[in-house]
């Protein structure tokens, strides 16, 4: 494109101002050769915005590195406009599917006789970018709408059950592309400084500010992370689960990294989070998620963690609204982590949605909720949190596959 982005100029955006406009402008500001900031505006209508940030709740792709790459596409082809790109085609190059082969081999006691056989991984075959992973499936770029997220992910399990033979079994999954520069330069053909200025405008949180997504930047220097060396306790986990009080929730926001979140975080992007703190990964690391179901982080979660009745319940332990199996596509499950019992009824920290919002956090937030009723105490901290929150009934529980410091087996 020829284009040097060199700086990001910072916009506070007023919700209540853009929830007066038909369209949201993102003005991208890039510097040209002779260093003049040049504003670059392109629109977006609120339904188009939310369908970057739903495509990121299904895949785990950060909707406004999408959403970066799409606007200024669009303006080098000397657009104003993102109303005609799919942001499933942009989620998918950040994509990487990972089929893992497995094969029958002998298994030999300690006098190297053959006593058995057992399935063991013997090849990893990967498929990077839209194109590779459409193929696996024989899917066509034209033939897509955004809302198809949850038929491809279905699509490749299914690909990979056909393939699964007496000899072979065939286990598919799709990840996340960290790699962000190499997908920027040879996916989506940006050139070396367009790439690097798209990720500068991402890790900025261009837009996350200019939607108004962002709390105040003084509640950020309030966030206190529990620093946890050496073993990890259910405890441990606790402290930090509740250094995010009140935080801002936000569908499809991630932030898979040590240290204060880079902006909102939706539920399951929570759940990750607290775990990323403690173990160096999340509980999304482990997920598959079996042909038929619905994709999103909740669902990898659910199949990330084996099930445990509500009497076997630690904190720590996970809370689903639905099995996965009967959300629909387009419908949503949640999820939260226990911390234990508060009057006799369970407790549960969780990043939920707008109906748990106030005026400071219209979007949601991280607070602890009860079976049922509103709480406003925090158990962790034996303190009291404002404003209360309302109840959440989470049905289904589920405990994640990590081993606690204070638990049985731990060396």
């Amino acid at each position: 494109m020829g284009i040097r982005m060199k700086k990001v100029l910072l916009i506070i955006a007023l919700p209540l101002i853009f929830a007066l406009l038909p369209v949201f402008i993102i003005p991208l500001f890039f510097a040209n050769t002779g260093g003049t900031n040049v504003p670059l505006t392109v629109t977006a209508t609120p339904d188009k915005a939310w369908s970057y940030q739903y495509i990121g709740s299904e895949l785990g792709i950060p909707w406004d590195i999408t959403m970066l790459c799409d606007a200024i596409r669009e303006k080098s082809e000397g657009n104003d406009s993102i109303e005609e790109e799919n942001p499933l085609i942009t989620a998918l190059e950040f994509c990487i599917l990972q089929e893992d082969l497995y094969t029958l081999q002998p298994i030999y006691d300690a006098g190297n006789n053959i006593i058995g056989q057992d399935w063991q991984l013997s090849e990893t075959v990967l498929y990077t970018g839209c194109d590779e992973i459409l193929a696996y499936i024989e899917r066509s770029r034209d033939s897509l709408d955004y809302k198809d997220a949850t038929d491809i992910v279905v699509a490749i399990h299914e690909e990979a059950e056909w393939k699964c033979t007496d000899e072979v079994i065939c286990d598919a999954t799709l990840l996340s592309n960290l790699d962000y520069l190499y997908v920027l330069q040879n996916l989506i053909g940006l050139d070396e400084n367009t790439a690097n200025g798209v990720i500068e405008l991402y890790e900025g949180l261009y837009l996350p500010e200019l939607y108004g997504y962002l709390p105040p930047p003084e509640e950020f220097e309030e966030i206190t992370v529990p620093s946890i060396t050496g073993s990890v306790t259910r405890a441990d986990l606790a402290r930090v689960a509740v250094s995010l009080m009140n935080w801002e929730y936000l569908l499809g926001a991630k932030s898979p990294h040590i240290g204060t979140p880079v902006g909102p975080l939706d539920c399951s992007g929570y759940v990750d989070w607290v775990y990323i703190q403690c173990f160096g990964v999340g509980v999304s690391a482990g997920g598959r998620v079996p042909a038929g179901v619905a994709v999103s982080g909740t669902a990898i979660q659910y199949y990330a963690s084996d099930p445990i009745s509500g009497s076997e319940l630690k904190i720590g332990d996970l809370g689903f609204l639905k099995e996965p199996r009967n959300v629909k596509p387009g419908e949503y499950n949640h999820v939260g982590i226990y911390i234990g019992e508060i009057g006799g009824k369970r407790a549960w920290i969780h990043c939920a949605g707008k109906s748990y919002g106030y005026a400071e956090r219209p979007n949601g937030r991280v607070g602890i909720s009860l079976s049922s009723g509103t709480n406003n105490y925090n158990p962790v901290t034996g303190t009291t949190f404002e404003p209360e929150m309302k109840g959440c009934n989470f049905k289904y529980f589920r405990r994640p596959r990590f081993l606690f410091a204070d638990e049985e087996g731990f060396t």
